[in-house]
């Protein structure tokens, strides 16, 4: 008797071994039964969203690429620069805001709708985050050059999720950026292809520059990334201004830093850093003979050895 229950529960351990593999072959190829069905998705979200954007071009008739020529040097510019958020860009002087304004200047995302505070207006205005804030922002733009119709109409550089809601008289220029995943590393030769990114727009704007062929030498400004809050950031306590501010500025601002460089893995916003591959992308650029360089000597991007320091002023 004893032996028939040892050989029984030694068959009971052999079949449930057996069961379990059964199951976990079944769960196996479920799961890749899902990954097949979720890239068909993927590639059917890709597709759909290359026709609609080829069906709002056809819809939205603009005149192409409203820039300068390109000049012989293969540019149409010899310098832009890139106006970030930093609360640096209070610390500005007169002299070097100056030179800024008598040079050419993109503005990035929220900038524009507190330019008053910096006081230098843009040649060219960029805006990729439709998430969060990002339709507040859009808005508030639009409304901020309708107000200032002494001044020049920035050329307006947007993801091309913006497009319908751009009034035709407006000159501007779409891009794709492929941000599901927060991550695509292909640098793009052509506006065809999305642009690179990782962890923040700025990586998508530096890849843009190129494409569009604005200039070589890319100068950054307000992009310090190892401060906390920005130059707009009295405007927060202000009932009439919350709206412009996401809530990952807290707890970036709780980190001291800017928010693609914060850990926001607790907080359910994504993982890693804009310097992952931050790297990667100045390659691409120098190897294309675009340089990228920071005015402040203290930003991260100098501090890692991404960039060099490049003061605006040498006099």
């Amino acid at each position: 008797m004893n032996l028939f229950f040892r050989y029984a529960k030694n068959a009971a351990k052999r079949f449930r071994k057996r069961l379990l593999s059964d199951e976990t072959l079944e769960i196996h190829q479920r799961v890749v039964s899902l990954e097949a069905m979720l890239s068909r998705v993927s590639e059917d979200m890709t597709r759909q969203r290359r026709d609609l954007r080829c069906l709002m071009q056809q819809l939205v008739q603009r005149p192409k690429l409203p820039l300068p020529d390109i000049r012989e040097d293969g540019y149409r510019h010899d310098e832009v620069f890139i106006l970030g958020s930093s609360s640096s860009m209070l610390e500005l002087d007169i002299a070097q805001k100056n030179a800024i304004q008598a040079s050419v200047s993109i503005s990035m995302n929220r900038y524009l709708v507190f330019w008053d505070l910096v006081g230098i207006w843009p040649k060219y205005h960029f805006l990729a985050d439709s998430l969060g804030v990002g339709w507040q922002v859009f808005r508030k733009s639009l409304e901020t050059i309708r107000s200032s119709e002494s001044r020049e109409q920035p050329v307006m550089l947007l993801e091309s999720d913006f497009q319908l809601a751009v009034p035709v008289e407006l000159p501007a220029i779409f891009f794709d950026r492929d941000d599901r995943s927060g991550d695509h590393r292909e640098f793009a030769e052509s506006l065809d292809q999305p642009m690179f990114f990782r962890r923040g727009s700025l990586t998508s704007l530096l890849n843009l520059i190129y494409v569009l062929r604005l200039a070589p030498r890319i100068r950054l400004v307000g992009v310090d990334l190892n401060r906390p809050g920005t130059f707009f950031e009295a405007k927060q306590s202000d009932p009439s201004w919350k709206r412009f501010f996401n809530p990952w500025d807290e707890v970036a601002k709780s980190q001291g830093v800017h928010a693609t460089v914060a850990d926001m893995s607790k907080a359910g916003w994504g993982q890693g850093s804009v310097l992952d591959e931050f790297g990667t992308l100045i390659d691409h650029l120098n190897q294309r003979g675009v340089s990228v360089s920071c005015t402040s000597p203290d930003s991260l991007l100098v501090e890692k050895g991404f960039c060099t320091y490049d003061p605006i002023c040498t006099d």
